[in-house]
């Protein structure tokens, strides 16, 4: 088992992190699925179920179509500081999320992708997923910075689900139906997944399910530093945030209704 260790900031400001990383991908498997099996490793993760081995660790481009694997994750946890400005290059909306001249490290790197298999009849379900388990022994904010995105729909509609949990628990959801909205929501953005501190186990999910030839992948980074953009409301707020939206409709219904 490989681990490493860094820390954010200096003096008494210092917030260490001890990550694992770990990736996986999956495909349901049938008579018509080649080779599909599932890998999770350490640091330096690469896991991939597909009919061809011929994958680089970078973002496909999958504009043309599928890149021969159907479903796969790169997750990468040995990055040094300075590797955040070279990454978030072009990025602007993911580094103005970082407090300017503050310390930022990097947690991890990766893509995660899906195809359905040339193999393949009927609906099928392809996944992969990255898992960072790091501890902080001071609370800090973490983002996640979602770079770039490629896909291919073959003109009809996707089903596309990304969330991120810790500790098994959903923190952030969305899905997607067009490869328009998925590519407005994968390139260039932010999340403020909060403040953390003591063990943290965040997984970053990805799914494609599909019927007919159809793709789709996006690469990020997570990292650790000072935030300028609100976190995501944590599940119960979430829930008490919808409560309080339906009390709100159920008394503007009422007023509407009377006399």
């Amino acid at each position: 088992m490989t681990n490493h260790s860094f820390e954010v900031g200096s003096g008494t400001a210092r917030r260490y992190i001890h990550p694992v990383i770990k990736a996986g991908a999956s495909a349901q498997v049938g008579e018509n699925t080649a080779n599909a099996s599932d890998v999770a490793q350490q640091v330096n993760s690469v896991a991939m179920t597909g009919f061809s081995g011929g994958a680089s660790k970078v973002l496909p481009n999958l504009s043309g179509g599928s890149n021969g694997i159907e479903a796969f994750s790169y997750a990468d946890g040995l990055l040094a500081s300075g590797q955040f400005d070279s990454l978030v290059n072009g990025h602007n909306a993911i580094k103005a999320s970082f407090v300017a001249g503050a310390e930022r490290r990097m947690i991890g790197t990766g893509v995660i992708g899906a195809n359905y298999s040339e193999f393949a009849t009927g609906q099928r379900t392809y996944t992969g997923s990255a898992q960072y388990s790091y501890t902080f022994d001071q609370a800090t904010d973490v983002l996640l910075g979602l770079m770039d995105f490629s896909g291919y729909d073959a003109l009809n509609p996707m089903a596309l689900d990304f969330s991120i949990a810790n500790a098994g628990q959903t923190m952030f959801s969305r899905s997607f139906i067009t490869l328009s909205d998925a590519r407005g929501f994968f390139v260039n953005n932010a999340i403020n997944l909060g403040s953390f501190v003591g063990q943290v186990d965040l997984a970053i999910n990805f799914s494609l399910t599909a019927d007919v030839s159809q793709g789709a992948a996006f690469s990020y980074l997570l990292a650790a530093g000072s935030a300028t953009i609100a976190p995501v409301p944590e599940p119960s707020q979430f829930a008490m945030l919808l409560a309080g939206l339906a009390v709100v409709s159920l008394t503007v219904h009422r007023r509407v209704r009377r006399p």
